[in-house]
């Protein structure tokens, strides 16, 4: 392992053709056709249910309480939300299926024509990522859809009663199961774009309504990992939240300003711009500190799922997702290899959050994130925060993270407001439940390792080098942080 990562980031030896960092970022973002995607999109939409429906819409935005049923069957906005007829028109299945309606389309035709957009739209995006791409290429390489698609149905778990404890699963419909996440994928995809773009409208808005949700609710019982992750998740928005605040609040002081080019001390508009933003802004926690906890989490979370599988990990190493996961934390974030400075805090509150390679970097972090998703239960409901048009449409990558921080912190509401509603009027809050394939995880894993091997190569090339990124790397997989961590594996 140690002779691997020394290759890694040692010099490269002098050859006919030394790689560039232009090199290395064309090849691992080239787009990468393949037959099996066409074949992959083809199952979603064989089984979709060919449109989007209302009631599709209106279930998941009820599972998040943003809206409430009447006695009558219609749905209205829930009048805890602050400004909740402002946003009511957001809160609509007409508004959430419009970016996708084909215009020429017929009124019922729409929900149909959106459904097909949709879903051309995800693969779309996706199709970029070479991640997902080898992923699939290989899955339906060694077999044909029939038998994929038949062996998929037997991972999903069979109707279980609603007992004492929380494993209740409603049905094991794997249409049914397909539909609902194309549901969910399509609320988080509005939500998360009016949020992004509005952080001190609705989402402001939203937060303080989940927040005085989730302080009346009961989730006593609710696993160890969503504990975990919940916090660290919760923070980060509130912390944008307010650091666009801030950057909103000084952009319209520069805006009034009578001085049109300089002030009396030579300073341009964007130079006060930062000076002012920074020295009214707060934040109370490094926001790249945070994303390098949780990246490292879910890495040592992986190295559980696979302590037991010697055959796919040999004892001594590293499952590769995770050495993917560690390449992620150790990269350069807004241009230092560490730390928060006054052009991060700006950035920061304007939505962007940059790396070596952002959108590199994007794709990484999706595959990476979509393998670990493999471990959760509703893999579709969970896939959709990830896959969506939304979190993926500015392909710079320098706003990705916080687009899909907005998207799983929607999940994680989800999750609570669920499980809440289970626990105070017995009602299941899993609809469907798969059963944990650890054999595709790993495959996944390896298609997120080899584009970590691509990022890794970035750090020792001319401007992008990053002597500091490929030390950290290195810590990480020196051997007596291997032992501290089989040491973990033994008494898990």
């Amino acid at each position: 392992m140690l002779l691997l990562v020394l290759l890694l980031v040692s010099p490269a030896r002098p050859n006919s053709h030394r790689d560039t960092a232009a090199d290395v970022v064309r090849r691992s973002l080239a787009p990468v056709h393949v037959t099996e995607m066409g074949i992959a999109k083809s199952f979603v939409l064989t089984h979709s249910g060919g449109a989007f429906t209302p009631q599709g819409v209106h279930t998941v935005l009820a599972d998040l309480r943003l809206i409430l049923e009447n006695s009558d069957g219609t749905f209205s906005v829930n009048p805890l939300l602050a400004n909740g007829q402002a946003h009511a028109h957001k809160l609509t299945f007409e508004h959430m299926i419009s970016p996708y309606v084909d215009p020429l389309a017929k009124s019922h035709e729409a929900a149909s024509s959106a459904m097909k957009k949709f879903v051309d739209r995800v693969f779309e995006l996706n199709a970029s990522n070479q991640i997902v791409t080898g992923f699939i290429r290989r899955i339906l390489r060694t077999q044909d859809v029939s038998t994929w698609s038949q062996k998929i149905r037997e991972t999903m778990l069979p109707p279980r009663p609603l007992t004492t404890d929380q494993n209740c699963v409603i049905h094991n419909d794997l249409s049914r199961a397909i539909q609902q996440g194309l549901h969910v994928c399509l609320v988080y995809d509005s939500l998360t774009r009016e949020m992004f773009h509005n952080p001190n409208g609705m989402l402001k808005d939203v937060d303080e309504f989940f927040s005085s949700m989730l302080n009346e609710a009961d989730i006593s019982g609710i696993d160890f990992f969503f504990t975990v992750k919940f916090p660290s998740v919760v923070k980060p928005i509130k912390e944008f939240i307010k650091a666009s605040a801030t950057l909103a609040s000084a952009d319209k002081l520069l805006e009034e300003d009578e001085e049109e080019d300089e002030d009396e001390e030579g300073r341009g508009k964007m130079e006060r711009l930062m000076l002012w933003t920074v020295k009214n802004l707060v934040i109370s926690a490094d926001p790249t500190d945070a994303l390098r906890t949780n990246i490292r989490e879910a890495a040592l979370g992986s190295i559980t799922v696979f302590k037991d599988r010697l055959d796919l990990v040999p004892l001594g190493d590293y499952p590769p997702s995770s050495k993917a996961g560690y390449v992620l934390a150790s990269d350069r974030m807004f241009g230092a290899p560490s730390g928060c400075d006054s052009n991060c805090l700006v950035q920061f509150g304007s939505g962007k959050f940059t790396f070596t390679q952002s959108q590199m970097w994007m794709n990484l972090y999706s595959g990476w994130n979509l393998a670990f998703m493999f471990n959760a239960d509703m893999v579709p409901d969970w896939w959709a925060k990830l896959v969506t048009p939304a979190v993926l449409e500015d392909t710079t990558g320098e706003t990705y993270i916080i687009r899909r921080t907005i998207a799983l912190w929607l999940a994680l509401y989800r999750k609570t407001l669920r499980y809440d509603l289970m626990k105070s009027h017995s009602i299941c809050h899993l609809d469907y439940k798969f059963d944990s394939s650890i054999d595709l995880q790993h495959i996944m894993g390896q298609e997120t390792w080899k584009l970590g091997q691509n990022y890794l190569k970035l750090w020792r090339l001319d401007g992008t080098e990053c002597p500091e990124c490929a030390a950290a790397f290195e810590e990480y997989m020196s051997p007596s942080k291997l032992e501290k961590v089989l040491r973990f594996k033994q008494h898990i």
